[in-house]
């Protein structure tokens, strides 16, 4: 955009991008199903760089975690953070921290569909070993909340931030609900000029069961009626994949949905979701119905319906189905698997 860009050696750094960029592309790939997005060579290079060398020529500090020089807030002479509103030159961010993260776990997971499970292991670790650093260095016992960042000397700043809890770098349970907490209250939040930071709150709150402040906030940023470019994108990722829990896996033909439905909301469907090349439509009644119309593709998917807790007994087509649970986030999530062809509707309930 004119304004971020002046030329190739001038334009706006914020070290995030440069990471969400890397998460994007396996993004891409979940949803489209198209194997350039992990094997075009110019789009490669970039995810290595981007995990490799970049990290190196900026971890200023020495601990792994790209950073910046700290010598001012100008995004134009790079920063670590999206917030170019900062108050203080920080050499690190959590925003910056958590899209490493990420950038991390999307390069192995890119890397395990390329064929090199080494590879992919050896990036996991690093991930991992990045997630605890972050839990025993990023944390202050003092102020009971993660720090937003670290100064050049390595103290901590702390204050309120999003991208870490929608990158799921904070640790489910109490530190999370802190954060969500602070998120929930934080002043900058409630103006029409943190309409960039507004535009993810849903974001933050879905994943973690709060559905009904979720669903406040999306219903707040469409009542906005802004023309910031991002309000109308992330409005379709909050219904899709907020309100109905909507997770793509095209290269697997899979499909996985969970209701997030507040209970101000009786129900929610979406049509024409495409998934590689398949066209579904998912609607969700309540909390504990969920139908999934496969309308057009080339071969059957496998839908993983997920319900919250542990229901007594989950029926797909009227038929009692198997259901395993796990954890995700923090929150213990139900699911079955069942294979519905092109031109198939199903319907599962839970009781």
């Amino acid at each position: 955009f004119h304004m971020d860009y002046h030329h190739d050696h001038d334009f706006v750094r914020e070290i995030p991008m440069t990471f969400e960029l890397v998460e994007t592309g396996y993004q891409l790939y979940r949803w489209t199903g198209q194997t350039e997005y992990i094997r075009d060579p110019v789009l490669w290079d970039y995810y290595t760089h981007a995990v490799t060398d970049f990290i190196r020529v900026h971890d200023h500090c020495g601990d792994g975690i790209a950073a910046e020089q700290a010598r001012s807030t100008w995004p134009f002479e790079g920063i670590s953070t999206y917030s170019e509103a900062n108050d203080v030159p920080l050499a690190q961010a959590a925003d910056g921290v958590a899209s490493q993260y990420q950038a991390l776990l999307a390069y192995a997971a890119m890397q395990r569909a390329r064929g090199d499970a080494a590879g992919a292991d050896l990036t996991d670790r690093r991930a991992k070993n990045l997630y605890e650093y972050f839990q025993t260095h990023w944390w202050s016992e003092t102020a009971q909340m993660y720090a937003r960042g670290r100064l050049a000397d390595h103290r901590l700043v702390t204050g309120w931030g999003v991208h870490p809890v929608t990158k799921f770098l904070t640790e489910p349970g109490p530190r999370t609900d802190v954060c969500l907490d602070q998120i929930e209250r934080s002043a900058p939040y409630n103006t029409l000029q943190s309409i960039e930071m507004r535009s993810y709150l849903p974001q933050a709150f879905f994943p973690y069961g709060r559905n009904d402040t979720a669903w406040r906030r999306l219903a707040d940023l469409i009542s906005t009626r802004s023309r910031y470019p991002e309000v109308s994108y992330t409005v379709l990722s909050h219904v899709v994949e907020g309100l109905l829990g909507v997770e793509a896996d095209a290269p697997a033909h899979c499909l996985a949905t969970r209701s997030h439905l507040p209970a101000e909301i009786g129900w929610c469907e979406v049509d024409h979701i495409v998934k590689g090349d398949h066209d579904l439509a998912v609607r969700h009644d309540g909390a504990a119905r969920t139908t999934l119309r496969h309308n057009t593709g080339s071969q059957a998917v496998r839908w993983e319906v997920q319900f919250d807790g542990t229901p007594a007994s989950v029926q797909v087509g009227g038929k009692a189905v198997p259901v395993r649970t796990r954890t995700v986030h923090g929150l213990a999530v139900s699911y079955a698997e069942v294979f519905i062809a092109p031109g198939q509707s199903v319907t599962a309930e839970r009781s």
